[in-house]
C-alpha cells in the first residue's frame, strides 16, 4: 500500500508542476516533507530516500519536456519494486 501511495504522490506532483511556476516547486516539496512526517508507517531512513527522489525529480523536470515526465514516472515506479524495504500490502 505504501508503494501505491508514493506513486500517487508522484502523479499528483506531476499535475501540480504543470500548473505552477518552478519557483513554487520548493514550496510544494516542503509540503511533501510535512506529509512524510505524517506517514508513521514509513521508517525515517525511507523518508530521506523519498525526499531525495523528489529533489531529483524536480531537477530532472526542469531539464526535460512535459511529455517526458511520464517516462520518468515509470522509472520511479520500477524503482519502487526494486526497494525491498517497502511493504507489499
Amino acid at each position: 500500500s505504501q508503494i501505491s501511495q508514493i506513486r500517487q504522490r508522484f502523479d499528483i506532483a506531476d499535475l501540480i508542476k504543470q500548473k505552477v511556476k518552478f519557483s513554487q516547486i520548493s514550496q510544494i516539496r516542503q509540503r511533501f516533507d510535512i506529509a512524510d512526517l505524517i506517514y508513521r508507517k514509513v521508517k525515517r531512513s525511507q523518508i530521506s530516500q523519498i525526499r531525495q527522489r523528489f529533489d531529483i525529480a524536480d531537477l530532472i523536470s526542469q531539464k526535460v519536456k512535459r511529455s517526458q515526465i511520464s517516462q520518468i514516472r515509470q522509472r520511479f515506479d520500477i524503482a519502487d519494486f526494486i526497494y525491498p524495504k517497502f511493504k507489499f500490502s
